[in-house]
């Protein structure tokens, strides 16, 4: 099956140029997914992924808590290919599909993620 996808070049059309205020005390977790198919849009994805958690200090200063970063490589099929990640565990995942599921597949790989409280390191 050939799907024909409508691909925009233009980046961001609303990029946002300011961040609300962080709250003294206050946790923030940010992240970041980039996709992107150097091959053309029917072939293999590269995926980048990073978080991290940011702690406001009560003097308003920004700490670092955890971060976190994944690598992956998703061919057309889409079966999850090459995956770098410090946490071993993570290779079960390797040649699983990406599709309908995975979610719940990589959770039960590290079932301690789906704790709500959990840093991104554990």
């Amino acid at each position: 099956m050939t799907q024909d996808v409508a691909i925009s070049r233009g980046g961001p059309k609303q990029p946002v140029t300011a961040f609300a205020v962080r709250a003294p005390g206050s946790v923030r977790r940010t992240s970041t997914i980039n996709l992107i198919r150097p091959d053309g849009p029917s072939d293999n994805v590269v995926v980048t992924a990073a978080a991290r958690d940011l702690r406001t200090t009560p003097d308003g200063v920004a700490m670092v808590l955890d971060s976190a970063r994944c690598n992956a490589l998703i061919p057309a099929d889409p079966v999850l290919q090459r995956l770098h990640h410090p946490d071993p565990r993570l290779e079960a995942l390797l040649a699983l599909s990406v599709a309908d599921g995975f979610r719940g597949k990589a959770l039960t790989t590290v079932p301690e993620r789906a704790r709500p409280e959990t840093g991104l390191g554990g």
